[in-house]
């Protein structure tokens, strides 16, 4: 592995103010978004924190450019953790150099990370207190595009007329086909959110504006975002009679852009079978940081549990054997995979429709009980049901549930 190490021989002692162990190393690729390492406790409970930080080298000069803190209690003993942070986008071939720092550890009350005495691949070198020594420390990179290139290629190409578009989002043929199903799904989620005029309101991929051109009338701001300048193109024609609607391309402003605790609902309808699990999760963690107190959030995606759904999935297996898929080729989920990926990125479950679709209600971990968001009326969970049996083309039911999937 040329620019991680797995296999450990040492632990670099308590990190404190005396111990400060670094890293050095090339990435290969652009958007670097984060470091593993292997932390350790000492089989015991700690109250410090453990901050990392990531410095750009150029030419001799050390530019600090990402700082990301964690309490001890995010950390399992002997086990790999995730430091992420925002990509850098040019991150290929500059030389990086991380270093852990633990301001209020003492003896006794402090973490540790897993290094190798004698590996240091290309280079990669260790350091101890900024001072470069033999070994290198265990590490894992990661990286992740703000914007799949192909992907986004793929819809702006569909984005080249009103047939194609419009078809792509929901099979509409017409403006009026769109109008008439954005108008159904618009009015389902506006009670299952319960958006009234003073809610601030996110759409994560916006599409040709099917939905929030039938929904913006009945928040306040209402702000659109999705990968695709051509879509939003189509979006922004078709509602430049709303005055409270803003409109903005991923590629430009990715959501870690914008203010945390923003957006009183957040909202992404058939949006998430179309990305890979670990693009959903950083999704998910942005709804986290983006919702407001008593916020919430809804998103679907394919259920594979759902009999309807799995034939589907069996013919689209069958439609490409042998091809090479789309980028944005339909995933299907169980619901057992989405509650963890929920769970990890901070949110919490409010309720989940299953039927075709997984269709989610979702708001902060931790919120109060007393300002925790309602669970809809089950008028409205069964209108959630006719929806996702709409898309499939069946006449099953569904189930919904509350959080805790009873």
């Amino acid at each position: 592995m040329s620019e991680g190490v797995t296999v450990n021989d040492i632990n670099v002692g308590e990190i404190s103010w005396r111990i400060v162990p670094g890293q050095e190393f090339l990435p290969s690729s652009n958007f670097l978004s984060g470091i593993e390492l292997l932390v350790a406790t000492f089989a015991r409970e700690n109250t410090c924190r453990l901050v990392l930080k990531v410095v750009r080298i150029n030419d001799g000069i050390k530019e600090e450019i990402r700082t990301v803190e964690r309490p001890a209690s995010a950390f399992k003993d002997n086990c790999w953790h995730l430091f992420d942070f925002k990509p850098i986008p040019d991150s290929a071939g500059t030389t990086i150099y991380f270093y852990l720092e633990s301001p209020d550890s003492n003896e006794g009350d402090a973490l540790t990370v897993w290094a190798n005495s004698s590996v240091a691949p290309p280079g990669c070198r260790m350091h101890m207190n900024h001072l470069p020594v033999p070994g290198s420390l265990c590490f894992k990179p990661l990286y992740t595009p703000l914007v799949d290139a192909a992907f986004k290629e793929e819809w702006e190409r569909w984005a080249g007329s009103a047939q194609t578009a419009f078809a792509m989002v929901d099979g509409s043929r017409t403006e009026e086909d769109l109008r008439q199903r954005g108008g159904m799904v618009a009015s389902v989620l506006k009670d299952a959110l319960a958006i009234d005029s003073s809610h601030e309101v996110l759409e994560i991929g916006c599409g040709v504006g099917r939905i929030s051109r039938e929904l913006a009338p009945h928040s306040g701001r209402f702000t659109c975002v999705d990968i695709s300048e051509g879509m939003l193109r189509f979006a922004s024609r078709r509602m430049e009679h709303l005055r409270n609607v803003s409109f903005h391309s991923l590629s430009e402003k990715p959501l870690d852009e914008f203010p945390a605790f923003c957006m009183d609902r957040i909202l992404s309808h058939l949006v998430f079978f179309h990305l890979p699990r670990e693009q959903v999760f950083s999704y998910l963690k942005q709804v986290a940081r983006l919702l407001a107190p008593g916020g919430a959030c809804y998103f679907d995606t394919w259920n594979l549990a759902y009999p309807s759904t799995f034939q589907r999935w069996l013919a689209e297996v069958d439609m490409y054997r042998g091809k090479e898929k789309p980028k944005s080729y339909n995933r299907f989920c169980t619901r057992q995979e989405i509650d963890i990926l929920v769970k990890m990125s901070g949110l919490r479950s409010v309720c989940v429709v299953e039927s075709a679709l997984l269709m989610y209600i979702v708001e902060r971990a931790g919120t109060p009980s007393e300002a925790s968001f309602r669970a809809p009326a089950p008028r409205t969970l069964k209108r959630m049901e006719e929806v996702a049996l709409f898309y499939i083309g069946s006449d099953g039911s569904g189930k919904s549930s509350n959080a805790e999937g009873s």
